[in-house]
């Protein structure tokens, strides 16, 4: 793997900020503006038009798909809520509120008699224990638990290939009552759970029966009184710019120790209204596989050749971006901004090129 750091090269004041970023936003939204129109609802916001399922456990309020037992009691029996159409390669996004029992995201799978599904699961539960490991209703239960980089063989065992960094963080401030967005990409026999942005966990089924297609479906499961919401459920065809789901994670072959991040700016205080341009060229002999991860005190724009590839607008997350490097020379841009007080930007770029060990 190769790290590059970034060196600062101008600052400009405040007075020409807002028209710069206005500028870089606005190209930055044109770029992605196809790929948003790939994106298909599957939730309409005002009804279950395209799903099946048990209108007494079942409705549309507020905007939201909700699943709850009978007059806010125990739910008699585990039911799903099947979207009528099928799915292969895809990215999944849903954002989900739940209290109290157990619930999930059916994908690649089929409907069978008695309210039972078959096919892999993004688990979701209350007490967030099972929330974001891969399960596989009617068949070998977890097979991919949170946090774990797994593969899945052909003579039915599993094996542990590395670590995703962050779950555990992420479940510890976990907020009950806030809105939460998970993310499924899936393509071939990989798949990838993400929750909040966070890779939770990553997989390869090489098993023959393994299901290439199926249905999606919402599960609300028997027993204590229990309300799952979703809203905005949205699909869309997988895409090369998505990366490979099982390996472009930021995975460890061990579990790590959490570190304190280095921050890089200029040498001088920042002043509020700042903007400093840092960049870098490196050169890359093949086709590689890249990753950029990046975020800043307050704001900024990552370019690649001169094409906005990243953006970011909260010091508190981290950004990345995958994609499929060219063999030449190239150029890293970062414009990065600072509203007030300390700054700080940490960028990483990694690449690797197919067939070959890390450089």
């Amino acid at each position: 793997m190769t790290s590059l750091p970034l060196n600062p090269r101008l600052q400009l004041k405040s007075p020409l900020l807002p028209f710069l970023l206005l500028s870089l936003l606005l190209t930055l939204a044109s770029s992605t503006a196809s790929a948003d129109q790939n994106w298909q609802d599957l939730f309409d916001g005002n009804s279950l038009k395209g799903w099946q399922g048990n209108t007494e456990l079942w409705r549309v309020e507020n905007g939201m798909i909700i699943g709850e037992g009978p007059d806010g009691g125990p739910v008699p029996v585990t039911e799903f809520l099947w979207h009528e159409q099928e799915f292969g390669d895809f990215v999944l996004e849903a954002e989900f509120r739940i209290h109290g029992g157990n619930s999930g995201i059916q994908y690649r799978s089929e409907a069978l008699p008695n309210g039972r599904a078959k096919g892999y699961q993004a688990d979701l539960d209350a007490g967030h224990q099972y929330t974001g490991i891969l399960y596989e209703a009617s068949g070998r239960a977890i097979l991919a638990p949170r946090g774990e980089v797994s593969r899945l063989h052909a003579d039915g065992t599993r094996t542990t290939e590395g670590f995703l960094t962050g779950t555990d963080a992420l479940i510890e401030k976990f907020d009950t009552n806030a809105w939460h967005r998970y993310r499924i990409i899936v393509r071939g026999q990989r798949a990838r759970h993400e929750l909040d942005g966070v890779q939770v966990c990553a997989f390869e089924d090489q098993h023959s029966n393994h299901q290439a297609q199926g249905k999606i479906g919402l599960q609300i499961h028997a027993g204590e009184p229990m309300r799952i919401e979703w809203r905005q459920v949205r699909i869309r065809p997988w895409d090369v710019l998505d990366g490979d789901p099982f390996t472009d994670v930021s995975m460890a072959k061990e579990v790590v120790e959490k570190k304190s991040a280095h921050w890089i700016w200029s040498s001088e205080a920042p002043d509020s209204g700042v903007e400093v341009t840092l960049s870098r060229r490196f050169n890359t002999t093949k086709t590689s596989t890249a990753q950029l991860t990046m975020t800043a005190d307050n704001h900024f724009i990552a370019f690649l050749d001169g094409t906005p590839i990243l953006r970011g607008i909260d010091w508190s997350q981290t950004y990345e971006h995958r994609w499929t490097l060219p063999a030449g020379d190239h150029e890293l841009t970062v414009r990065a901004s600072n509203e007030g007080g300390p700054a700080g930007l940490l960028g990483t770029l990694r690449w690797q090129i197919e067939g070959s060990t890390p450089q």
